[in-house]
């Protein structure tokens, strides 16, 4: 711009003041632009003295970055506007890679610099503000194809934009429900899982055994961690506490010195846990110069005198799971196990210390009672303290006790869903709370006052030095606590389960199984624990579909109108309509696109395997149902397959039978290829069919995944023949499964394999190479990179247009992109 032009503005800009003010000189910087300024402003009706600066300061465009920067600064006849330059490190960046710098440049204005991200979600920002910020890829698997993404700085009113490619990477995502359940941290944070068995120590601390495979700890002021056990799969039993691998806790005890000691039932052992971390064995296989060998390790306490006392409950092998009456109280004193002598005919389940006087007392199951264990030298006697068979309690065989220091026994009847009070009064039983009826649910609970709270499947008890009661409650998976004064609250625990819909992150389910897609990509869950057909559609809204009734039940009908009893398996045929198994109802039922339910196939309730017409026809628990491209249905069931032909009659096609043969003195179910009818099928959980008319399916008990050929042959495409249990991978029959629950094949005959027990999903080729795809052993779900980690496995189905697998855990759905 000319000075010419300059002073020409400036006369404008004098005349538009009326020629009321003179100027008394200009001022030129080639290097700053044109300073304009004028001193002693006067009007006509006064003089002002003040000083009057315009300042026009124009700055050519300027380039720099990457090749994917630029500026908005036009020129329009020499003249130049404010602009902005944005440059970033990268042009694509993959899903789950590190985060991306971007800068900006901003000339010809004072503004602030905003940043924004189209479309929302793919990705973020670390920062809205500043020149330099960082954009934070999406995690691996919850981009399906390549993407962009347009990033825009923005100045006053100049923005620029700049734009990346986020390319899809293999991964695990979450869709819909909550995955995170064992959370440490803060209480109101906290997540239990399946928690069972508690104690506390001398400082108030609340220790929990959390799904048998770790020891978690809760102290007064509000903090949840764990302290003893691993979430990996291994095989350390002993050490550092955090590095042990526990195979199934379900006891806990502790002294006076707050060392803790555990059953681990699957490995009959006694566990030491120091408060240093440090784990020993006690009593069990893994004790050096062990000479000991336990049936079921029941219950648990330490003595007055430090000796650890714990009970080995004797089973009927002729009419499990029967108990019998057997002396079978052992004691660790000084390192030395030894069965104490009893000359009383008990069968000791669950035990508690009297902490005013250290007196144990127990749950004993045979006579159904409380006794009083009195120790004396190595021999010991059951002193009756009340009977309770008859008084609310069904099963003694699973409770929990703890009693508090006015001598109050609490017990928790974990079959029958209870707890009560007992003492020694005239009416020694008092129920604290009625139990959570059907109607209201398994998950069902409520604080408030004790009067009017609810509790559901309490698993374990604990007292503190304050007489508050701790419970905790497996499927609900929270710590309740009941003060002395009758306030009951929730101290860890998050609520992650019920049947919640609305958008997919806030959404909750309890127990899903089936999960299948339409030909638009609506999802269709099966809710087994709230016996409903959840729907997750295009846009991320979850509804309840049909059923939805916290009770089961059964009703064809519409919507909620309908109910079902434990609904598992689903599949959509060609016309859209969803098939059910509806496991407990003993039925196939159809839900069709307008949401109404009717029954294909199946007598309610008749558990049995019986052939002939749709209506005469019984299941015995049908798990798993495909439909094949002629329109013939498949059923896989206990022992067998069954088909529904189009015609409307129902066949065994598979199996039929269990099948027994006695090795070295030892029976055993056995599971042999062959033709069909003659082979042995254990629980058929998952079915598909691939390109060959295969049907393949997933079989749990054999650890196999075996295949029903068009001929009628069944034959195993991976895991032991010999069905040993294993995760193996390598080809075909040298490949080990334990308990596979699921299987897919995508258009490739490719089967992607649900491993429940190993909590991995595999891939098997067509050739019959076994690889692992997702997991690495881990109690714990993880999203993000390949291999990730999902647990509690139990649906599966593949979605051919973004190559990627559905997956359900008992809470969640996940989305699986492969590579």
């Amino acid at each position: 711009m000319s000075q010419a032009v300059v002073f020409q503005l400036f006369d404008e800009y004098l005349n538009m003041m009326k020629k009321q003010i003179i100027y008394t000189f200009y001022s030129f910087n080639k290097n700053k632009g044109v300073e304009v300024r004028k001193q002693h402003l006067q009007k006509k009706n006064g003089t002002l003295a003040a000083i009057f600066a315009l300042s026009l300061s124009l700055s050519a465009c300027g380039g720099g970055g990457s090749s994917a920067s630029g500026s908005d600064g036009n020129t329009n006849g020499g003249t130049q506007t404010p602009s902005v330059t944005v440059s970033s490190s990268v042009s694509t960046v993959a899903a789950g890679d590190g985060s991306v710098q971007l800068s900006a440049q901003i000339t010809g204005s004072t503004s602030a610099v905003t940043w924004s991200i189209s479309p929302a979600g793919i990705g973020s920002l670390d920062s809205t503000s500043g020149t330099q910020v960082k954009y934070i890829p999406p995690l691996a698997g919850t981009v399906l194809a390549d993407t962009p993404v347009t990033i825009t700085a923005s100045a006053g009113q100049v923005s620029k934009s700049v734009s990346l490619t986020v390319q899809r990477a293999a991964g695990v995502a979450l869709l819909a429900g909550d995955y995170g359940r064992m959370v440490d941290g803060p209480v109101n944070i906290s997540k239990q899982l399946r928690p069972g068995n508690a104690v506390t120590d001398s400082k108030g601390n609340l220790y929990v055994i959390n799904s048998g495979m770790s020891i978690r700890k809760i102290t007064p002021d509000g903090n949840v961690s764990t302290i003893a056990g691993s979430v990996m799969q291994g095989t350390l039993k002993e050490g550092n506490a955090n590095d042990v691998n526990f195979s199934s806790l379900n006891q806990l005890a502790i002294a006076p010195d707050d060392t803790l000691y555990a059953i681990d039932v699957i490995d009959k052992t006694i566990k030491k846990i120091t408060t240093a971390g440090v784990v020993t064995t006690i009593a069990g296989p893994l004790k050096p110069n062990n000479k000991e060998s336990f049936d079921k390790l029941t219950s648990l306490a330490v003595a007055k005198d430090g000796s650890v006392v714990f009970s080995d409950a004797i089973w009927d092998q002729e009419n499990m799971p029967v108990s019998v009456p057997a002396p079978n109280v052992y004691r660790v004193k000084n390192g030395i196990v030894e069965l104490l002598n009893s000359k009383s005919n008990i069968n000791v389940v669950a035990m508690g210390v009297d902490s005013r006087n250290g007196d144990i007392y127990a749950l004993e199951s045979y006579f159904g009672g409380l006794v009083k264990l009195q120790i004396t030298g190595s021999n010991i006697v059951a002193q009756p303290f009340q009977w309770l068979r008859g008084r609310g309690i069904t099963d003694f065989n699973y409770a929990a006790i703890a009693i508090n220091s006015q001598g109050i026994v609490y017990i928790a009847s974990i079959t029958d869903n209870k707890v009560f009070a007992m003492n020694s009064g005239a009416n020694p039983v008092v129920f604290l709370s009625a139990p959570v009826t059907e109607a209201e649910g398994l998950n069902s609970f409520q604080d408030g006052l004790l009067a009017t709270a609810k509790f559901s499947d309490v698993n374990g008890l604990a007292i503190d030095a304050a007489d508050n009661l701790y419970l905790t409650e497996y499927h609900n998976e929270k710590v309740r606590k009941i003060t002395a004064t009758g306030l009951v609250s929730t101290i860890s625990g998050a609520p992650h389960r019920g049947i919640q819909s609305g958008l997919a992150t806030d959404s909750r389910f309890s127990t899903l199984f089936g999960v299948t897609l339409d030909a638009t990509g609506n999802i269709f869950l099966s809710e087994s624990g709230y016996n409903a057909i959840r729907k997750l559609d295009k846009n991320g809204k979850v509804q309840v579909f049909a059923g939805g009734n916290a009770a089961s039940g059964y009703a064809d009908g519409i919507g909620n109108a309908a109910k079902f009893n434990y609904p598992m398996g689903s599949f959509i045929n060609a016309d859209g309509a969803l098939l059910v198994a509806d496991t407990y109802n003993q039925l196939i039922r159809k839900v069709d696109t307008n949401q109404k339910v009717t029954t294909l196939a199946g007598r309610q309730g008749v558990s049995s395997r019986i052939d002939g017409s749709i209506s005469g026809a019984s299941f015995r628990s049908p798990y798993s149902v495909v439909q094949d491209k002629s329109g013939n249905i498949y059923v896989g069931e206990t022992y067998s397959i069954r088909k529904i032909a189009t015609t409307g009659q129902v066949t065994t096609i598979a199996g039929g039978k269990y099948q027994l043969a006695t090795v070295g003195g030892v029976t055993t179910f056995i599971y042999p290829d062959g033709p069909a009818l003659s082979a042995g099928l254990g629980y058929v959980y998952g079915m598909t069919i691939d390109s060959k008319d295969n049907l393949l399916f997933a079989d749990c008990y054999s650890h196999r995944i075996r295949k029903l050929t068009p001929n009628g042959e069944i034959m195993t495409v991976a895991g032991s023949l010999n069905s040993e249990r294993g995760k193996t991978d390598s080809n075909g029959i040298n490949a080990r499964f334990a308990c596979p629950n699921a299987v897919v094949a995508d258009e490739s005959d490719n089967l992607y394999v649900l491993d429940y027990g190993n909590r991995l999903i595999r891939k098997i080729t067509p050739q019959g190479d076994v690889t692992t795809v997702v997991g690495n052993g881990s109690y714990l779900s993880s999203v993000g990179k390949l291999p990730a980690n999902l647990s509690s496995l139990s649906g599966l189905a593949y979605d051919k247009n973004s190559r990627s697998l559905l997956v359900t855990t008992d809470a969640a759905l996940f989305r699986v992109v492969l590579p």
